[in-house]
């Protein structure tokens, strides 16, 4: 199950940044455990998440990596898999992850994605339902 998690997270985040590094050395980083054993108690929530962001930006695997688009979605999956983790995991956990994401967060702004930052008005998008 965690490797359709991981498969699932690398199809949608490699959009707007390298995460097939950071999902090798960070996201996965065995150091981590508090991040591994919170994701392990949300596989499904993970999924979803990826697949609504896939659904709702309309991403692909070739979806430029610096559009808005792939930008808005990782922000999006970053916010999905915080709410998740805040109801699922241990509050140390969940502290784990954040710190991770805005990390995480904080080198997309600086490659692929700045102009597309984190929360910006660029990146409200209604969905209809």
């Amino acid at each position: 199950m965690f490797k359709l998690l991981i498969v699932s997270l690398f199809i949608t985040t490699t959009m707007c940044y390298n995460y097939n590094k950071l999902i090798k050395h960070e996201m996965l980083d065995p150091d981590d455990q508090y991040v591994k054993d919170c994701y392990s108690r949300i596989p499904d929530q993970l999924h979803d998440c990826t697949m609504k962001v896939m659904t709702d930006w309309g991403l692909t695997p070739h979806t430029d990596p610096k559009s808005r688009e792939s930008c808005c979605g990782s922000w999006q999956l970053a916010d999905c898999i915080r709410a998740n983790a805040e109801i699922n995991c241990y509050e140390w956990e969940v502290e784990a992850v954040i710190k991770l994401q805005n990390k995480t967060i904080t080198k997309q702004q600086t490659t692929n994605c700045f102009n597309y930052v984190y929360h910006s008005d660029i990146c409200i998008k209604t969905f209809s339902i």
